[in-house]
């Protein structure tokens, strides 16, 4: 699977040193950022998400997506379906 960031994704994310982009494409992707933010703490100890670093940035994704997405690029119109978390 190949994700590509988009520069608006790449700029908001390099302002924000030491935060990582949590993917999250659950059963519920039009919740909001508060609920996204309650759920990351859960997800975020998920033995099956996984991690990809793409350009300095970490990227966190449910493995189950793999199976529907071959190429993707995130870009903050899909910005409820991840969580940007500070570890």
């Amino acid at each position: 699977m190949k994700i590509e960031l988009s520069e608006k994704l790449k700029a908001y994310c390099n302002q924000k040193s030491k935060h990582k982009i949590l993917l999250y494409m659950g059963q519920s992707p039009c919740c909001t950022i508060a609920e996204a933010k309650y759920y990351a703490k859960f997800i975020s100890k998920s033995p099956h998400l996984k991690e990809m670093n793409i350009d300095g940035i970490s990227v966190y994704y449910e493995a189950y997506i793999e199976k529907y997405l071959d190429d993707c690029q995130l870009d903050l119109v899909k910005f409820l379906n991840m969580i940007i978390v500070n570890y």
